[in-house]
């Protein structure tokens, strides 16, 4: 398909579940760096210019997203680089617009 997979992180019960892939054609080497349950850090380079991507799937447990929150700020203070963070972060901003749930700050 034209695809490769970088890394995987598998789901556990109904939740996360975190695949990294990219194009083989893609003009610039991804490789995963590190991951963890929540959360895959892609390393993207292109010629001098080095990037990270952190893909992520915060736990809808409070307890769980500070183990994620935490990490995220010392891997932060590691690099170097610029950081993106994509995924679900399970959150809703306007709380009317959430559909059924109970709506709590951590």
């Amino acid at each position: 398909m034209g695809y490769k997979v970088v890394g995987l992180e598998e789901a556990e019960r109904h939740s996360g579940g975190i695949w990294g892939i990219c194009s083989k054609w893609v003009n610039f080497s991804v490789t995963l760096e590190e991951s963890m349950k929540q959360c895959m850090n892609l390393n993207l380079v292109r010629g001098r210019q080095t990037w990270y991507c952190s893909r992520v799937y915060v736990s809808l447990h409070s307890s769980t997203r500070k183990t994620l929150w935490g990490y995220l700020g010392d891997l932060k203070g590691r690099i170097n680089h610029p950081l993106s963070l994509v995924g679900d972060f399970n959150d809703i901003l306007i709380p009317p617009r959430q559909g059924g749930r109970v709506f709590s700050h951590l």
